[in-house]
């Protein structure tokens, strides 16, 4: 069975956003419900050069 992650919600009851950082970019996260596998295929796309915001 798959890992997934409920993310925190904001004192309005708004899902809160989190960050998943790789090594040349950053990406931003507000789904609600995140699997720990999608996750980590984020941070690897964040960790290729060509994704590089600079």
């Amino acid at each position: 069975m798959k890992q997934a992650r409920e993310t925190a919600s904001d004192a309005e009851g708004r899902n809160a956003m989190f960050e998943i950082k790789g090594k040349f970019n950053t990406a931003i996260c507000f789904a609600k419900v995140v699997e720990e596998e999608v996750i980590e295929q984020v941070r690897r796309m964040c960790d290729y050069g060509f994704v590089d915001s600079h």
